[in-house]
């Protein structure tokens, strides 16, 4: 029995499993402060976003990829029912969610939500459907195609 007792053999094993078990508790650790840090800078960002849309003269503060066909797209946008607006919101989404990050999509973005602010007093809704020709009918009759012709 006192030779079971003074044998040494297994303490190795059990130094590499308390070291493991801490190299894993720092790892976890770490994971979460950086998620809470990402979080709360995320939460900032969309502060910021919510500032810029909302805000006096959002429009005017935007920095248009083209100028001119942003503001002839707010113009012709000015003129829509809440109904297109949401169907024009729609088209954009998608576009959107779908990788399109032209300068063409990117200025109709930010149109749109400064028309819903104009419009709605609300910022752009975040569905992702959308009518096809209902969409082109709003084209058409808003003529939107001479809006977004400088790009």
């Amino acid at each position: 029995m006192q030779a079971f007792i003074d044998d040494e053999s297994g303490a190795l094993t059990v130094d590499w499993a308390v070291l493991t078990a801490g190299v894993i508790a720092m790892t976890l650790l770490v994971i979460g402060v950086a998620r809470l840090t990402a979080e709360a800078r995320t939460d900032a960002l969309e502060a910021d976003i919510d500032v810029w849309r909302n805000g006096p003269k959002a429009g005017a503060a935007y920095e248009a990829r083209n100028r001119a066909g942003f503001e002839a797209m707010v113009d012709a946008m000015g003129l829509m029912a809440v109904a297109e607006l949401r169907t024009l919101a729609g088209f954009v989404n998608a576009r959107t969610y779908a990788g399109d990050r032209t300068a063409r999509l990117q200025d109709m973005r930010a149109a749109v939500d400064t028309a819903f602010l104009a419009h709605a007093g609300d910022t752009r809704t975040h569905e992702i459907d959308y009518d096809g020709a209902e969409l082109e009918r709003i084209w058409q009759d808003h003529e939107l195609d001479r809006a977004v012709a400088s790009y």
